[in-house]
């Protein structure tokens, strides 16, 4: 949940709390935090709970301002899915970000439903998870990672 905060804060930390001289320097490393909404091989419910949080819990104001106005404007049904990392991710481009994530991130499969005794899911999830994380992610220059596969 830490690494996922970082994702999810990382520019309202940045706007409130760094000041302007220092930004240029700053850097968030989130770890383990890119937990995918769904996915295409099992039908994992784990979504609803960070989904009931945001029904709950009054979170759009902490939550990234350009996603929450990119889904104002195309959708605004949709603004709840900026609790996932990976729909934040293309609009985190105000700073430095060094990610450490695994592939095979234990929590995630977890999370996901992924059987890690059956190498021909497990494998599979890894690969679109891979795509996944470098599509949404590694999409700025201001972004580097350390994508490994140990669980």
């Amino acid at each position: 949940a830490g690494g996922m905060a970082v994702f999810l804060h990382n520019d309202y930390i940045l706007e409130t709390f760094v000041p302007s001289q220092a930004a240029s320097k700053f850097m968030s490393i989130p770890q383990s935090g890119f937990f995918p909404f769904n996915n295409p091989f099992t039908a994992s419910t784990w979504y609803q709970g960070i989904l009931w949080i945001y029904d709950t819990q009054n979170v759009t104001q902490v939550l990234n301002t350009k996603c929450v106005a990119h889904y104002q404007q195309a959708n605004a049904s949709l603004i709840n899915r900026c609790m996932f990392s990976p729909f934040v991710a293309p609009f985190l481009n105000q700073n430095k970000m060094f990610a450490l994530q695994s592939i095979y991130d234990s929590a995630v499969m977890g999370e996901q439903q992924i059987d890690i005794e059956d190498d021909t899911q497990a494998t599979a999830f890894g690969e679109w998870y891979s795509q996944l994380f470098l599509t949404q992610y590694m999409n700025d220059e201001l972004h580097a990672a350390l994508l490994y596969s140990c669980a």
